[in-house]
């Protein structure tokens, strides 16, 4: 134990100020050169050389954020495993996930909430370059996105729910996404009223304390997802009940709740209202964005009947 200790005292000395921040590559490489050097001290692959200690566990939250966000900043940096100067790195990352059990039980994040994340950071409020860079990976993330894919998937994807930290009873990410709404509506509705403008006669003005809570637009933002959620429809069939319904609910709404439930979606699809693993896991919020996508291509189905040329164009554009 006093051998661990004075383990991770030598590392947090030997790490340059500020080295769990988010960065480029260049702050990447000053951070692993040194980790680099302080594995191969004791010759195993693990930092008290073949034994699993506390001394790891306190490397990798900052070796697996780093590597993530320089990837986001940078799309060709390379990942750590990947540089043939950083070997030792290599194999702790490889015996990190091949030999420690709980690290498999984590629950990760994905690309657009670390990037979403870094945009709204300290960091990138006193750095234009992190802030620039995570805006773009925001950017690109969220058009990359294609929500028919992941809605077409035929073979459900692997699902382990960690009932101790997420309590639920969902069987699958599709009822997790759904299960989560229900279960946190409240806050989701609250958190998209402060993020979304109210529409009113056509134009965006600040919304009022009776347009933020329930039954409010956001609220029938969140309801029109975790219909579509629930009812797992084939979206490939159609008219099927939930597409005739959701389409009916939608037609019947104003010009003015339709461009502001598509303001809604657009927040829940690519904004920061909810991130993994912050809010959810990264799977069921992966799904969670590609029903919300469907949903808001109905809503601009609605729009395009009745609204302008122009304005129609605009909500195309968006999803």
């Amino acid at each position: 134990a006093e051998e661990m200790l004075e383990r991770a005292e030598v590392l947090a000395e030997r790490l340059p100020p500020g080295a769990l921040t988010p960065r480029d590559e260049a702050g990447v490489l000053a951070m692993a050169g040194p980790v680099e050097a302080f594995l191969g001290e004791k010759g195993g692959v693990f930092a008290c050389g073949e034994s699993f200690s506390l001394a790891d566990v306190a490397l990798v939250p900052g070796i697996m954020r780093l590597e993530t966000e320089a990837v986001i900043l940078d799309p060709t940096s390379p990942l750590i495993r990947a540089r043939p100067d950083l070997p030792n790195l290599a194999r702790w990352l490889d015996a990190m996930e091949t030999r420690v059990s709980s690290l498999q039980s984590r629950v990760g994040t994905d690309p657009l909430s670390r990037a979403l994340l870094m945009a709204n950071s300290v960091e990138a409020g006193e750095k234009p370059e992190v802030a620039q860079g995570a805006a773009r990976a925001v950017a690109s993330l969220a058009s990359a996105q294609d929500w028919r894919l992941v809605l077409a998937e035929a073979v459900p994807p692997p699902w382990t729910n960690f009932a101790r930290r997420y309590p639920s009873v969902a069987k699958t990410p599709k009822l997790e996404a759904a299960a989560f709404l229900v279960a946190s509506k409240q806050s989701v509705v609250a958190a998209l009223a402060a993020k979304t403008p109210e529409i009113f006669h056509g134009a965006s003005r600040p919304r009022q304390d009776s347009e933020s809570g329930l039954e409010s637009r956001p609220d029938l933002a969140v309801r029109l997802v975790v219909t579509a959620l629930a009812d797992a429809p084939d979206y490939g069939s159609s008219p099927t009940f939930a597409n005739t319904f959701l389409s009916t609910l939608i037609s019947d709404l104003s010009t003015d709740a339709l461009r502001e439930v598509s303001e809604c979606l657009a927040e829940l699809r690519c904004g920061s209202v909810l991130l993994a693993p912050r809010d959810i896991g990264p799977e069921p919020l992966r799904i969670l964005r590609a029903h919300a996508a469907w949903v808001a291509i109905q809503v601009a189905k609605a729009l395009k009947k009745r609204a302008p040329a122009e304005p129609v164009e605009k909500a195309k554009n968006k999803w």
